[in-house]
């Protein structure tokens, strides 16, 4: 099709497609999906044959290389913590709010004149 997007992408599409839609029943594709996750190793081969394959590369440069996917996901692991933290304490600022607006709508308004003045006042007529 010499389309820029790779094939298996166009398939995956396809297939999401097709099951939002309720055309393709998941179960027709829960068994591979299970298989696939099963064989997850299977994934993680590639890189290991890389990394055979740039041994000397890895021998001169790996320390570097290393400290700096370290850094680069301890750096990742920060932000998402940071940002995750204050999504939070702004929904729950947002939630405060709600149910303050849910309170002031629940609140009824007595007339401004006190209720034991006009009690006592009613006893002394009595007197």
């Amino acid at each position: 099709m010499s389309s820029p997007i790779p094939g298996s992408v166009i398939g995956l599409a396809i297939l999401l497609l097709l099951l939002c839609l309720k055309l393709v029943p998941e179960k027709s594709v829960n068994l591979g999906a299970s298989w696939l996750i099963a064989e997850l190793l299977l994934f993680f081969i590639p890189p290991v044959v890389g990394a055979i394959k740039y041994q000397p590369l890895l021998a001169n440069y790996g320390v570097e290389l290393i400290a700096a996917m370290l850094a680069a996901s301890t750096l990742v692991l920060i932000g998402t913590a940071y940002t995750v933290d204050k999504l939070f304490k702004f929904e729950h600022q947002q939630n405060l709010k709600r149910q303050q607006k849910k309170v002031n709508a629940q609140v009824i308004h007595l007339p401004s004149t006190d209720s034991t003045s006009n009690l006592a006042t009613k006893e002394q007529k009595a007197a």
